[in-house]
């Protein structure tokens, strides 16, 4: 299930040469706007008379907002169909209390993290916190990519995710 997300993913950023998501949502023609609320609400993902709309809470840090820009447009490559005309709003993206959400962090993940990169600290003995410091992400992509590399073959400890970062 997770590689057909990540080789998704990877096409996108191998397609348009970026691991930018506002960069690769204007390229599919989706429209990013920052939103100002003062609730829980990070994110929402919609699609209104044919348009794809990706909302972002601009109060939200630069690396929470790439992460919350890169969630959402995992929403539309992968449940566009599912969501049809149902915004998709993300409070808590971390936890996995839905298989919708955990695939939009997987997506995530792959779009914001070159898994190379990945692969090289952790074989050379670096922590995920440290990865994740040294590629401006949170540790729960950290983790979820490790997941991956795990379930590929590779020899790395697995890393327990922080479920209430977000809360």
């Amino acid at each position: 299930m997770t590689d057909s997300i990540i080789e998704k993913a990877e096409r996108l950023t191998a397609k348009y040469n970026t691991r930018n998501p506002y960069t690769i949502a204007a390229q599919l023609g989706i429209h990013v706007l920052n939103f100002d609320t003062p609730g829980t609400l990070k994110g929402m993902y919609s699609v209104i008379k044919r348009s794809r709309f990706i909302f972002v809470n601009e109060s939200l840090d630069d690396e929470l907002r790439r992460f919350v820009c890169a969630h959402e447009l995992g929403h539309d490559i992968l449940h566009r169909k599912i969501i049809g005309q149902t915004p998709m709003s993300d409070t808590n993206m971390y936890g996995n209390s839905s298989r919708m959400e955990y695939e939009a962090n997987v997506f995530a993940a792959a779009i914001l993290i070159d898994r190379k990169r990945v692969l090289k600290y952790a074989m050379g003995g670096r922590t995920s916190t440290e990865i994740a410091a040294l590629l401006h992400v949170d540790v729960n992509l950290i983790s979820i990519m490790i997941d991956q590399l795990i379930r590929e073959g590779y020899a790395l400890n697995p890393v327990s995710r922080k479920n209430n970062i977000l809360k």
